[in-house]
């Protein structure tokens, strides 16, 4: 573990955006009061013992254009789920994709969130998404409202 420096605090700090700038981790250094190259070992550790998963920029999908949204809820065949959740995995206009239990009364084992900047562009993605792997039924869950994105130990 990372000496003298609480866990909670340093994943408090490294969840904040990113700023776009040439130097964007010496603002965590500072609020960490610890070099900078300290900060980039820690990230470093942590990725790699497993605390943090990924680290990445994440862009707002929503200032970047994209305002037409949706999670998409697939039936596929369970053996064909992974394979399926793979090639969706790829596309750059899905950010989320899970498999899920199905249930007798819903179907759908996998789900991806799409998005796109209007419902034109939409039904095209998912016309393609619909023409890359076989599927027993589809249902579209269009975004309504953004109410929440957490972030874990906020001060």
């Amino acid at each position: 573990m990372s000496e003298n420096i609480e866990i909670k605090k340093i994943l408090s700090v490294i969840q904040e955006p990113i700023q776009i700038e040439s130097k964007p981790f010496n603002n965590f250094a500072e609020k960490l009061g610890v070099p900078v190259e300290k900060v980039l070992s820690i990230i470093k550790e942590y990725v790699q013992n497993g605390i943090v998963r990924r680290f990445a920029g994440i862009v707002k999908h929503d200032r970047a254009g994209y305002k037409y949204n949706a999670m998409v809820a697939f039936e596929v065949d369970p053996e064909q789920c992974d394979y399926c959740g793979e090639l969706l995995s790829k596309l750059l206009y899905v950010t989320h994709c899970y498999r899920r239990k199905a249930c007798p009364e819903w179907p759908y084992n996998l789900y991806a969130m799409m998005h796109a900047r209007d419902p034109f562009e939409f039904d095209i993605r998912l016309a393609e998404i619909k023409s890359i792997f076989e599927y027993h039924s589809v249902e579209v869950l269009r975004s309504v409202k953004e109410y929440k994105k957490s972030q874990y130990f906020i001060k």
